[in-house]
């Protein structure tokens, strides 16, 4: 009789341990299918690049997971494609910059490469639009245009995404400093001191980046 009571015992333990296991199994396959559903949800809204952290991330979880396997390359892939088409966008915003302060070149010259340059960057936000460096772009080809509004959003979403970008802290500060020396030239003309405020505003933030 003893010894059938050991042996139900050491039936329960093995009983609890295999349910022990199956529930960590289980726990550990509902926690890897998040991740690849959120990596999913990532690429689908067009962040290429936090797509492939987190379908990187599923597979650090399960090595032999196809469908992060193929998250991972496919988005790899759609990088590669934003980063070729920034590193040609590159040499025609050069090229914009030089011809506009050359007053023998025809106006026509710059504006044809802010477009190519603008059709370049924006096809490269499609296929990654969490990049920084494709805002930094565009902020760059705005800024070019006189259009300061919207390079300020476009160097602010640039810094956002990348907090370390030296040149995208430049280029906003810049920005904003210049936007709040025209304002303050309007304060002179229509003293409004809401004005007067904002200009203000963009001079601190400007001084700060």
């Amino acid at each position: 009789f003893a010894r059938n009571r050991v042996a139900l015992a050491a039936g329960l333990v093995m009983c609890a341990a295999a349910a022990l296991f199956l529930a960590q199994a289980v726990r550990g396959s509902a926690r890897i299918s998040a991740a690849a559903a959120r990596a999913r949800g990532f690429e689908m809204s067009g962040r290429t690049s936090a797509a492939r952290d987190a379908y990187l991330a599923v597979l650090g979880l399960d090595p032999a997971h196809d469908f992060a396997r193929e998250g991972s390359e496919r988005t790899g892939r759609a990088l590669q494609r934003a980063a070729n088409l920034l590193e040609a966008a590159r040499p025609l915003l050069d090229q914009a910059r030089a011809a506009s302060y050359d007053v023998r070149v025809d106006p026509s010259v710059p504006a044809e490469a802010l477009v190519q340059a603008e059709q370049k960057v924006r096809e490269a936000l499609v296929a990654a639009e969490d990049v920084g460096l494709a805002h930094s772009r565009l902020g760059e080809i705005l800024e070019q245009r006189g259009d300061y509004r919207n390079a300020v959003e476009r160097y602010r979403r640039a810094t956002a995404l990348d907090p370390r970008s030296g040149p995208s802290r430049y280029r906003l500060g810049r920005v904003l400093l210049w936007q709040a020396y025209l304002g303050s030239l309007n304060m002179w003309t229509v003293p409004d001191p809401a004005e007067r405020a904002a200009a203000e505003a963009l001079a601190r933030e400007g001084a700060r980046e």
